[in-house]
């Protein structure tokens, strides 16, 4: 059993594929949910489609003041309870020869400053939270070098577990817990874009790609009331994949 109930969780990166059954099992649970997005067209998608969920859905731009964007949740909703972090698809693998220093910045900037300035500007709120989560996404190439994911996702993902380990140090005084899924051998998030995981199929010991049902589970037991005791992890979600 997961309390989800009565909390509000903004999550970035939650158009796709693979966190759609995350943001329906939320609204299920009567959990509200404020994407924030760069495609506000699939928001609106998404609102019609969830529409008479107990939880309510919203979507905002990703260029939204964050520091006006928690105020008014906060306002509406009454609370800011967790935030979720999977900004950045993965890109198809190409030779380090070949690899864009720039890109690599921009990763960098994207997936660990950016979500950095997104959490102070939430920090106020979580920590009024009673059971505050932060939930980030990472890749078993950022644990492995696993060769068939582009070295920049490694490096930035890299990033981002460690980003994990300092800040679930950081904020464990106030009882805000930080947690990250490595996650790799997944489906394509948005068809024909970016990495296509049928790649590394024979690479993955149970034999076939992930759903948005496999990460749904666990990432709703990390955002639960019940996941205090849990903190500074990042856990495999690859079908046994190194």
């Amino acid at each position: 059993m997961v309390t989800l109930k009565n909390r509000t969780c903004v999550l970035f990166g939650g158009t796709g594929e693979i966190l759609r059954t995350l943001v329906r099992d939320m609204l299920t649970e009567g959990m509200n949910v404020i994407l924030v997005t760069h495609n506000p067209e699939t928001g609106r998608e998404m609102i019609e489609e969830f529409a008479g969920y107990p939880g309510k859905l919203a979507a905002v731009s990703n260029h939204t003041a964050y520091d006006d964007l928690y105020g008014k949740i906060r306002e509406e909703y009454g609370s800011v309870d967790v935030i979720i972090s999977k900004t950045g698809g993965l890109q198809e693998p190409v030779p380090f020869e070949e690899v864009d220093p720039e890109q690599m910045n921009r990763a960098l900037q994207q997936q660990v400053t950016n979500v950095m300035k997104n959490i102070q500007s939430a920090l106020p709120y979580l920590k009024e939270s009673k059971a505050a989560r932060i939930v980030l996404f990472s890749t078993v190439g950022s644990l492995s070098g696993y060769e068939k994911e582009n070295i920049i996702d490694s490096v930035s993902k890299g990033a981002v577990n460690a980003f994990t380990y300092a800040l679930a140090r950081q904020l464990a005084a106030y009882g805000i817990t930080v947690n990250c899924v490595a996650f790799s051998g997944m489906m394509q998030d948005h068809a024909g874009v970016g990495l296509d995981s049928r790649n590394c199929l024979e690479d993955i010991p149970l034999g076939r790609i992930g759903t948005g049902e496999d990460i749904a589970g666990i990432v709703e037991y990390l955002i639960s009331e019940e996941a205090g005791f849990m903190t500074g992890e990042v856990i495999r979600m690859a079908g046994g994949l190194k």
